[in-house]
């Protein structure tokens, strides 16, 4: 069947900053889905992602490109993008409202292409104007602008702590 998910590994961290999970990716699948959820944090922060070499080196030059759109549901719209960046922000959250994100993630363990990825999340947002929280929806698209290998994704905080789950499924293509 096409396009169906094949369950490959899923990681947890409760009051941490990182959660690593690798080795995820390997020739098996060309495409992965990842469904990342966090029910709290110790302040407000942005969680951010970054790739794991087969060396087990995290990416973390400027290779990174990026584009997101913030849809808010008490203002218009923000944009954000960046064109050399050593990590991408890929979903946000403050107190305990929660946050989740789903994803996929493209060719990621072959050597002769780059690396895409899209993105979706949703979490409240205590904005300072509004004394009550209010939807926010992020959308982007990334890729890592590098044809190394990689085996491995790490989510971690901007700021703080996180209590958060990472789950990585294979994307089938027959």
């Amino acid at each position: 069947m096409s396009g169906a998910l094949r369950y490959i590994t899923e990681g947890s961290v409760t009051n941490g900053s990182s959660l690593v999970i690798r080795p995820c990716f390997s020739e098996d699948f060309s495409t992965y889905k990842y469904v990342f959820y966090t029910s709290s944090v110790s302040q407000e922060t942005n969680m951010n992602i970054r790739l794991i070499d087969e060396g087990g080196i995290h990416k973390t030059s400027s290779s990174y490109r990026y584009t997101s759109t913030n849809d808010f549901a008490y203002q218009a719209f923000g944009q954000f993008r960046g064109t050399t960046t050593s990590i991408v922000a890929f979903c946000y959250n403050e107190g305990s409202n929660g946050a989740f994100a789903s994803g996929y993630i493209y060719s990621p363990y072959e050597y002769d292409v780059y690396t895409f990825a899209t993105n979706q999340s949703a979490n409240f947002y205590n904005a300072s104007s509004n004394t009550i929280p209010t939807l926010l929806h992020r959308r982007s698209a990334y890729c890592l602008a590098s044809t190394d290998s990689f085996e491995g994704i790490e989510v971690f905080t901007t700021n703080g702590t996180m209590s958060a789950t990472l789950k990585i499924y294979g994307v089938a293509n027959s």
